[in-house]
């Protein structure tokens, strides 16, 4: 899922797309949520993300656009909305995703590091 402030330059919109494309993504969803024009017309972030990533290799009938994060969600892939942007609009069963995601790593990670010494 990508979006961007519309107080960023174009190049700032444009590297967004260029990196989110080094990750291979599968599907792309563009968001534009209103509050966040600051300045721009409802469209224009959107339009540059898409023009980015069509440039960059990514497939027309691989990206979504969505007016608000929900809608984002339900126009692509990420429609359970665990652990991604938007956390307030969130289930409840995707914040005890996230914690025990966030948890697992702790553990992990002491684990690691009990085992190196």
């Amino acid at each position: 899922m990508l979006g961007q402030a519309g107080n960023r330059t174009d190049a700032d919109i444009r590297m967004l797309a260029t990196v989110s494309i080094d990750f291979a993504p599968a599907y792309i969803v563009i968001k534009e949520t209103e509050g966040l024009l600051r300045g721009r017309a409802l469209g224009e972030r959107g339009s540059i993300l898409r023009e980015e990533v069509l440039a960059r290799g990514m497939a027309a009938a691989a990206i979504a656009r969505g007016n608000a994060e929900t809608r984002a969600r339900r126009a692509g892939v990420c429609t359970d909305g665990r652990c991604i942007s938007g956390r307030t609009q969130l289930p409840g069963s995707g914040m005890v995703f996230g914690a025990g995601v966030v948890a697992t790593g702790i553990g992990t990670a002491k684990l690691l590091k009990k085992g190196g010494n």
